[in-house]
């Protein structure tokens, strides 16, 4: 797998900035909000095959919030299916 984005680049102040830009980039407008902002860690890696890329990442733990403010910028038709190797994902929608 390729490394598409690694926050080992930045300072340590900087890095929960640069990964949700980083996932604004490569995936869909979200809002991150990480526990650590001295110590967070994150990295994407990717392979493409044929017209999928899948894609792994790695990060410390967070809070990603998409609102309906974001929805307009979606700029990619596409599907995102996530699997979640370890820790634990709740999604809601509607408070749901």
């Amino acid at each position: 797998m390729e490394t598409l984005f690694d926050t080992s680049a930045f300072a340590p102040g900087k890095r929960a900035a640069a990964w949700r830009d980083a996932l604004c980039g490569n995936y869909v407008t979200v809002d991150s909000k990480v526990f650590d902002q001295d110590n967070y860690f994150g990295h994407i890696k990717q392979s493409s095959f044929g017209g999928i890329n899948i894609s792994q990442t790695l990060a410390c733990a967070q809070v990603i919030e998409r609102t309906r403010r974001h929805l307009g910028h979606l700029e990619k038709d596409c599907l995102y299916l996530q699997m979640p190797k370890t820790g634990i994902i709740n999604v809601t929608q509607r408070g749901r």
